[in-house]
């Protein structure tokens, strides 16, 4: 199953546009993604979103960035929502990790073709 062009792009729904597409219940996406991958649907479409705002962080790390538009323009609720993504997957505040970055002391990969 192809799902991964429906999490590539901001849907209000992926789980259920896959279901849609391959004739399938929204539950069946849920536990097949839990099966072949090891993490739900859920999951993967929040680490997509998170790798995305750090792409868009990393075209210019020297600006300051507008937190605000990135709460907007990646789907957080609020920019506390945005904030605990940045600890969960970094252990760093936000403005930490733009800190972090200008020093080049993180090691980070550039997104890849599927995340």
């Amino acid at each position: 199953m192809d799902t991964v062009s429906h999490f590539r792009h901001t849907l209000v729904d992926p789980v259920k546009a896959v279901a849609q597409a391959h004739t399938i219940s929204p539950r069946t996406v849920q536990l097949r993604f839990q099966q072949q991958l090891g993490y739900s649907a859920k999951a993967m479409m929040r680490f997509v979103r998170f790798k995305k705002v750090v792409a868009h962080l990393l075209e210019n790390p020297a600006a300051p960035p507008d937190w605000s538009d990135l709460v907007l323009n990646y789907g957080y609720h609020d920019q506390p929502h945005l904030i605990r993504d940045f600890q969960f997957y970094t252990g760093l505040s936000p403005s930490a990790f733009m800190m972090q970055v200008k020093q080049q002391a993180l090691c980070i990969s550039q997104p890849g073709k599927f995340y």
